[in-house]
């Protein structure tokens, strides 16, 4: 069975105070007697409970993050690279799912604020967590990460407008203009606007995320004929099996740029729309940890991260 604090007080002939202050970094004891209840302590194998401490010290140095696709693999990239920075800096990750129809992002919210965590970062779509939040943690202890539906928690976002509209421009330098879209639907804007500036009619080319239920990639594909395919997110896979499925050779027959420079775009070669993990991650903890060490934010600090192109060989001159 577990040895208690109790335990260990009545073992060393002690007060439980006593006990408590031998553990703690700054209590006032004297180095003698902490000495001995320490090493009484390691023969009793007696673990002191750090949640226990963290309730008097209000500080758990774990952020909570709410992960929002499990099936999503730039989100683990992020996470990856987040998690390194924040370890550095002395905090732990506790990580929630959210799957939408399985979860509510609310329990999950009331989840983390009973472990306790200092801060929560997550990707709000919607307003339907509000009295939760506003209930569980301070204004500056909440980081929107990669959309911004309150405006009085920060946020951090990223430009995938211009992210789209890179992409395009760049088909376009490359002779390109039969460009199909496909993918979802809040970032199309970069497409439709930078084609229509072109003057290049869209139609049988756009397909945003509220019609790909109804249409199959191979589909649109075959209808559009396009020279070029602009994927976005994790519907850039499904692009690339209709293509081997077609037979059709990327950059030979179509050229391609995934949105989301995930490791299959690597090992395939392909061009992409690539974020700056390191800077999402440090921008992150710059707006976070000031929260923690103010505990008062005046103005909710927004920043917004510009994705950048990284040309390898799936886009050709026509």
């Amino acid at each position: 069975s577990m040895i208690t604090i109790q335990d260990l007080a009545k073992s060393c002939g002690v007060s439980v105070a006593t006990i408590s202050r031998a553990f703690s970094p700054n209590g006032k004891i004297n180095s003698h007697t902490r000495e001995l209840i320490l090493q009484k302590a390691k023969e009793l194998n007696y673990v002191p409970n750090t949640i226990a401490r963290s309730l008097q010290s209000k500080q758990t140095n774990s952020i909570g993050i709410i992960v929002p696709e499990i099936t999503n693999s730039f989100y683990f990239s992020v996470i990856q690279r987040m998690e390194y920075q924040y370890r550095e800096k002395g905090y732990h990750f506790v990580i929630g799912f959210y799957q939408r129809g399985l979860s509510c992002e609310s329990d999950i919210i009331e989840n983390m604020a009973s472990c306790r965590v200092d801060a929560l970062i997550f990707s709000p779509t919607d307003r339907e967590s509000e009295t939760v939040l506003k209930r569980c943690f301070p204004q500056g202890n909440i980081l929107q990460l990669f959309c911004k539906t309150y405006d009085e928690y920060p946020s951090l976002v990223i430009d995938d407008i211009a992210g789209t509209a890179n992409a395009v421009e760049y088909l376009i330098s490359k002779g390109h203009s039969k460009i199909l879209y496909y993918g979802e639907q809040s970032r199309s804007v970069g497409y439709t606007e930078t084609m229509k500036k072109h003057g290049i009619d869209i139609s049988d080319l756009y397909y945003p995320s509220y019609f790909l239920e109804a249409f199959d990639a191979g589909e649109c594909i075959k209808k559009a004929n396009p020279t070029a395919i602009l994927a976005i997110a994790k519907w850039s896979e499904s692009v690339v099996s209709a293509l081997h499925r077609m037979g059709l050779r990327i950059p030979d027959d179509v050229s391609l740029i995934a949105y989301d420079d995930v490791e299959w775009t690597r090992m395939l070669d392909i061009t992409t729309v690539s974020h700056p993990l390191d800077s999402i991650a440090a921008v992150s903890i710059e707006i976070l940890l000031k929260g923690l060490s103010d505990g008062s934010i005046i103005l909710p600090v927004h920043k917004q991260i510009n994705p950048y192109l990284v040309i390898r060989d799936s886009v050709k001159q026509i």
